[in-house]
C-alpha cells in the first residue's frame, strides 16, 4: 500500500478508547451504516505519484498499479475493526486519469456478516479537491466523524441537557476527541516493529490480516466488473 495513505485505524481507534471508556459508546456508534473516503488530488502535494511512468500508471503492473488497489486496504481495514468481516459488495470502478490504466474512483456498498452495512468511496481527483472525512460512522447514539489530513475526530451528540429532557427536536453538540492528523497512526506501527527488533516481541499486526484486507479489495474490482453483488472470496488453501 501506499506509505503515505492515512493509518487512521490506528489514532482514530485510539481516540475512541481513550475518550470513550467502557460506557458502550463504541458499540452504540457502530450499530448502523458507516461511510469510508480514500480520496487525493493527483496534482496536490504527492503529484509525482501520479505522473506517467510512475509505477501506479504502468499497465504490466496491474492490478496493483492502481490508486484504489494501492490504498483501499487502509480504509478497509478500520471498517472491518468496528463492524466485523465483510460478506459482499457490490458498486462502480472508474477511471479519472487518462495514463493510469488502473481503477482511481469507486462507489460502493459493503454488507457486513454482523448484518452492518458502509459506504466504500475512492476518488484519485485529477486536481483539486475539497478537504474531506474519512471516515464518518452513524449510530444510536450519533456520529462520530474522522476527519481528514489535516486530522481530528469529532462525536456529534445530543447536548446532555436535551438528553437528560427526552425530548424530540433537542439541541446537539460536536465533541472534539482528538485532534491528530493521518501520521499519528504510524506510531503504533514503529513501535510494534521496533519492539519486534529488539525484543523479539510477536508483532501486533500480520500477513493474515493483510490477507483479509486484499481479499475485500479484490471483491470491490470484481463487483465494478460483473456490476452485481460479489461475495469476499476465502483465501485459497496453500500448498
Amino acid at each position: 500500500g501506499s506509505s503515505r495513505s492515512p493509518r487512521t485505524r490506528g489514532s482514530g481507534r485510539r481516540c475512541w478508547r481513550r475518550k470513550l471508556p467502557s460506557t458502550g459508546a463504541i458499540s452504540a456508534m457502530c450499530s448502523l451504516p458507516g461511510r469510508a473516503k480514500y480520496w487525493e488530488s493527483a496534482g496536490g502535494e504527492w503529484a509525482c505519484d501520479y505522473l506517467p511512468g510512475t509505477w501506479r500508471c504502468d499497465a504490466s503492473k496491474l492490478p496493483a498499479a492502481s490508486f484504489t488497489y494501492d490504498g483501499a486496504s487502509h480504509w478497509i481495514r478500520p471498517l472491518r475493526l468496528w463492524m466485523g468481516e465483510v460478506e459482499s459488495v457490490v458498486g462502480l470502478c472508474g477511471r479519472t486519469l487518462d495514463h493510469m490504466p488502473g481503477v482511481s474512483m469507486s462507489q460502493h456498498i459493503l454488507q457486513f456478516k454482523s448484518g452492518k452495512s458502509a459506504i466504500f468511496e475512492s476518488l484519485l481527483a485529477p486536481q483539486a479537491i475539497s478537504e474531506q472525512p474519512f471516515f464518518s460512522i452513524q449510530g444510536s447514539l450519533g456520529e462520530l466523524v474522522l476527519d481528514g489530513f489535516g486530522g481530528g475526530c469529532h462525536l456529534h451528540r445530543a447536548a446532555p441537557a436535551s438528553s437528560a429532557e427526552g425530548a424530540p427536536g433537542g439541541s446537539t453538540e460536536a465533541v472534539e476527541l482528538c485532534h491528530e492528523g493521518w501520521e499519528a497512526g504510524y506510531k503504533g506501527e514503529w513501535l510494534d516493529f521496533v519492539a519486534a527488533v529488539l525484543d523479539g516481541a510477536p508483532c501486533g499486526g500480520c500477513a493474515a490480516e493483510a490477507v483479509e484486507d486484499l481479499r475485500v479489495v479484490e471483491a470491490i474490482l470484481l463487483a465494478g466488473e460483473t456490476k452485481r453483488w460479489e461475495l469476499v472470496r476465502p483465501t485459497a488453501a496453500g500448498p
